[in-house]
């Protein structure tokens, strides 16, 4: 008896379609390479010139560029945001993000006002938290009003002060 070698049943799919084809569909219609077709046509975003043999993640011909348009949206017109200092009420354009203040010296005011009240207000928190006085929460309130109050005094007598200078600098200068 004779046995013949054994032969696999014809396949229904082709091997080289999922072993990963070493040329895209579009080559094998077109007879175009898709990926040099694509990489042609990449141009840089600063100058415009196109791409000789650009990587995936490439944007720009050289570091020039990359760096001309990184200063471009640095400098873009945003308009800058204004704030009012708590200490003085007066309008300042928030250069940095977390200014708060206008000048530096309205910033030491402001927190030589509230060291100066700590005290006071830390004895009035004491009683109200620790103690558990009544009535204690409404005298902290009170007290706070009142340091509040001494700062807003000390804001509009300040301003009233500046302005009778300027008042004053002024009538001097023009001879009045």
């Amino acid at each position: 008896m004779m046995t013949e070698p054994f032969t696999p049943a014809p396949s229904l799919v082709s091997g080289p379609m999922y072993m990963g084809s070493q040329t895209s569909p579009l080559t094998a219609i077109s007879g175009l390479d898709a990926t040099k077709e694509s990489q042609t046509h990449k141009t840089c975003l600063w100058c415009g010139k196109p791409l000789l043999s650009p990587r995936r993640n490439q944007s720009y011909c050289n570091a020039d560029c990359r760096h001309a348009h990184d200063e471009q949206k640095r400098h873009r017109n945003v308009a800058p945001k204004t704030d009012t200092c708590p200490h003085c009420g007066a309008e300042f354009e928030k250069v940095p993000k977390t200014k708060v203040f206008c000048t530096t010296t309205c910033q030491q005011e402001f927190n030589n006002h509230w060291k100066a009240q700590g005290p006071r207000l830390a004895l009035a928190m004491q009683k109200w938290r620790v103690e558990k006085k009544p009535g204690a929460f409404t005298d902290m309130c009170r007290e706070f009003s009142q340091s509040r109050q001494l700062l807003q005094d000390k804001r509009t007598n300040a301003h009233k002060a500046k302005g009778n200078a300027m008042a004053g600098k002024k009538g001097k200068r023009f001879g009045g």
